[in-house]
């Protein structure tokens, strides 16, 4: 069965905060419930997407249905699962409201597909990580910068990005990020048709198209925050951030 979509921090937090003012007391058996609820929903839905894929011209919307009847999947087994959700929290899924990572990531979206031939969206994509090394003795933490355009597919964008390392710094310049010394990174953000949430994935095209989705997405201040792998597997994690921006393409 496929991975469980997790559930996004802000829409933990709203659970326990609007069952605590509905229903007072103890409400951990009731968010333990909401979650088991969300996630069994969540397998449900991309068991079938893998189970049955689409045939040419055919809705997501059309898709799931012929899936659940085939598989004799009701709609009220589904509905069931999501009563708690929409109980404690009203209006649960979470993800549809204004100032999430999805809405952020449609606004670019609709900006690209607006005019694909002239509207590109600028991206900046950098990471820090955590020292490594024995203490005492570690080293500078690893920090990337990445920058260019991507363009839009269906319900994403997708480009590859020129990214520069601080430890590939040229001999004798004090400069830490060498332009001669470039990855060549692909990166594409959907939001996916059954669950609405946001995926982000990386290529490293110039390590042979190594792929990582990042996990944790949130948007904090207009920048899309995730987590993902750090850089030369230094360290256990490293903190992405991916900056998007609306451009004209002259002419």
């Amino acid at each position: 069965m496929p991975e469980s979509v997790p559930l996004p921090d802000a829409l933990l937090t709203r659970i326990n905060t609007e069952a605590a003012r509905t229903f007072g007391g103890d409400t951990s058996a009731l968010v333990a419930a909401a979650l088991d609820s969300y996630l069994a929903t969540q397998d449900t839905l991309h068991t079938l997407d893998d189970r049955y894929p689409a045939v040419p011209g055919e809705t997501a919307e059309a898709r799931l249905g012929r899936a659940m009847a085939a598989a004799g999947v009701s709609t009220d087994t589904l509905r069931a699962m999501g009563d708690t959700l929409t109980r404690v929290s009203g209006g649960i899924p979470g993800y549809r409201q204004p100032g999430t990572p999805q809405q952020h990531l449609q606004t670019f979206i609709n900006w690209a597909t607006s005019n694909p031939t002239a509207h590109q969206v600028g991206c900046v994509l950098a990471t820090i990580q955590p020292a490594a090394g024995a203490q005492g003795a570690q080293r500078d933490p690893v920090v990337s910068y990445a920058r260019g355009f991507l363009t839009a597919g269906k319900k994403s964008i997708a480009g590859d990005l020129n990214q520069y390392f601080s430890d590939r710094n040229p001999k004798g310049s004090s400069n830490p990020f060498d332009p001669g010394r470039l990855d060549r990174t692909g990166v594409s953000l959907a939001i996916d048709d059954l669950t609405g949430l946001i995926t982000v994935e990386l290529v490293a095209h110039t390590w042979g198209d190594a792929r990582q989705r990042l996990r944790d997405i949130h948007l904090q201040d207009g920048v899309l925050v995730a987590s993902g792998a750090s850089i030369g597997n230094q360290t256990a994690s490293a903190l992405y951030s991916i900056s998007l921006s609306t451009v004209v393409v002259p002419g």
